[in-house]
């Protein structure tokens, strides 16, 4: 994956040290109890992205589902189910973008596919101040 795909995916320009992660959507889990965890892995990456802001990170979340209100600290971006760059779930004919986290910082980029919202929370922290002693 190259960060020129990523910026034309997402239709963003990516400048600074970014965390993109994904996740089905709010309340998706109501329905489909094998995908729970959203509002908990929003929650938990609100906390991270508020608590490292002076650091100057960017934290997108994308969904084909629904996303959380406006942040001051994280730009939700909803997505189609057919981008080719990312990997999906299907219920019931319905497309779920998958959960993963995408570290970019100058030319590297790291994508991850996450099970739960607490070990995504832990690889965002240790990536975040390893790249701190860059």
């Amino acid at each position: 994956m190259k960060k020129k795909d990523l910026e034309d995916a997402l239709n963003i320009t990516l400048n600074n040290s970014t965390v993109i992660f994904s996740f089905p959507g709010i309340g998706i889990g109501n329905i489909y109890p094998e995908l729970s965890g959203c509002s908990l892995e929003v929650r938990e990456m609100e906390r991270i992205a508020q608590e490292f802001h002076a650091l100057d990170i960017d934290f997108i979340g994308i969904s084909t589902g629904t996303l959380p209100e406006t942040s001051p600290y994280i730009k939700y971006i909803p997505v189609k189910n057919d981008l080719k760059s990312f990997q999906y779930i299907t219920k019931d004919n319905k497309r779920f973008i998958d959960r993963f986290t995408i570290f970019i910082h100058k030319d590297t980029i790291i994508k991850k596919r996450i099970d739960n919202a607490e070990d995504n929370a832990m690889l965002v922290r240790e990536w975040i101040e390893k790249i701190g002693r860059i």
